[in-house]
């Protein structure tokens, strides 16, 4: 994760590293969890991607302004898709309605369910904190996880 406000990575040699790490590990996955609106992060990606180093990337939908919204989340996720193609991007939920800027369970699902209609060779989608996922009665694992994994 190199993913800190306006930081650069030197994608030559994580290109180097991640290539590494599939050589001697085969099967190894390699991904990137970007912030979806940053575009230093999406060229990241892309080169990534377009050196054979990376599996896939998720951008994250939560913990910022706007990245409750679904509307925003299928509207980014489609300029992720157009960037690196459906099987290299994955989507990532923050569902927990009593913090600002995370998503609701009927958000999380809105937003997966119109992402999937657009493109439904997608990767799939991640939850960003089990724990609170538990807490809340598993409304991720519950409710998004099975039209993700359908």
């Amino acid at each position: 994760n190199t993913f800190e406000g306006s930081q650069k990575p030197d994608t030559g040699e994580m290109a180097w590293i991640s290539k590494e790490l599939k050589r001697l590990y085969p099967g190894f996955i390699i991904s990137a969890p970007p912030a979806p609106w940053n575009s230093v992060d999406k060229t990241f990606c892309k080169d990534m991607l377009n050196a054979g180093a990376i599996d896939y990337c998720a951008p994250q939908y939560y913990d910022g302004p706007g990245l409750a919204d679904p509307d925003y989340v299928v509207t980014s996720v489609q300029e992720w898709v157009n960037l690196l193609g459906p099987t290299h991007v994955m989507v990532g939920f923050g569902i927990n309605p009593s913090l600002p800027n995370y998503m609701s369970k009927a958000q999380a699902i809105d937003a997966w369910t119109r992402v999937e209609a657009a493109n439904p060779s997608i990767r799939g989608g991640f939850d960003w904190e089990t724990g609170t996922d538990e807490t809340q009665g598993w409304p991720f694992a519950n409710g998004v996880a099975p039209l993700i994994l359908h």
